[in-house]
């Protein structure tokens, strides 16, 4: 079931170049994502983390909650069909889960 929050799409990379990469293509995503690149003496919990929109600073994933959500991604937050308002398939949502035991 739909909760009606954006939640952050994290990928992880083993080499700075494939991050690089990604970001490039991540960078029209409709979805809150942040990429990092591990090396060998990094690991996920470190500030390793960027979010698509802001390279300025690497953070921790415990810090990426205070990164602004993109106002687009919002309005798909539930996954649902990004030409539908997310209020609308919230509350579609919300009336299935009444009707289901």
């Amino acid at each position: 079931m739909a909760s009606g929050l954006a939640y952050r799409i994290c990928f992880c990379f083993g080499h700075p170049r494939r991050e690089a990469g990604a970001r490039r293509v991540l960078a029209k995503a409709t979805v809150p994502v942040a990429t990092a690149a591990v090396g060998p003496t990094q690991r996920p919990q470190d500030a390793i983390w960027a979010a698509i929109g802001d390279e300025s600073v690497r953070l921790r994933l415990a810090e990426l909650a205070a990164v602004p959500i993109p106002a687009e991604s919002e309005d798909v937050a539930d996954c649902g069909d990004p030409g539908v308002p997310a209020r609308d398939r919230r509350a579609e949502a919300a009336a299935v889960a009444r009707v289901t035991p």
